[in-house]
């Protein structure tokens, strides 16, 4: 009698030892499924952020390229410029710190829009 009890004691200390590994790697792959979206979300609006952030370092040479292309004059080009690059900014800000986001992405929709 004492034999099957040590049997049954021992196999219900595996059970639990095996269910809180499964359940450690349970929470574990919720947790990095969690963060693997928002990993996603900073990726997508890289692109956007960086072409803002060249956009404030190389002011004038953007301005010169939309003036040289378009024969629009410095004050139109300034305008499509600063338009650009403070939506693209703005936008991708809001993503980021996932702050009204369906807003942020409708800005950057917006903004592609306008660039074709």
């Amino acid at each position: 009698m004492s034999n099957r009890r040590q049997w049954i004691s021992k196999a219900e200390d595996v059970a639990g030892e095996v269910k809180l590994f499964l359940r450690h790697v349970y929470l574990t792959n919720k947790i990095t499924n969690m963060s693997m979206s928002y990993r996603q979300s900073r990726a997508g609006v890289w692109s956007p952020y960086e072409d803002g952030l060249h956009m404030l370092f190389r002011w004038s040479q953007e301005r010169d390229l939309l003036d040289s292309r378009w024969n629009c004059g410095y004050g139109l080009a300034i305008l499509c410029v600063s338009i650009n690059m403070l939506s693209q900014l703005t936008a991708s800000g809001l993503v980021l710190i996932r702050y009204h986001v369906i807003i942020g992405c409708g800005l950057l929709f917006g903004t592609v829009w306008l660039q074709l």
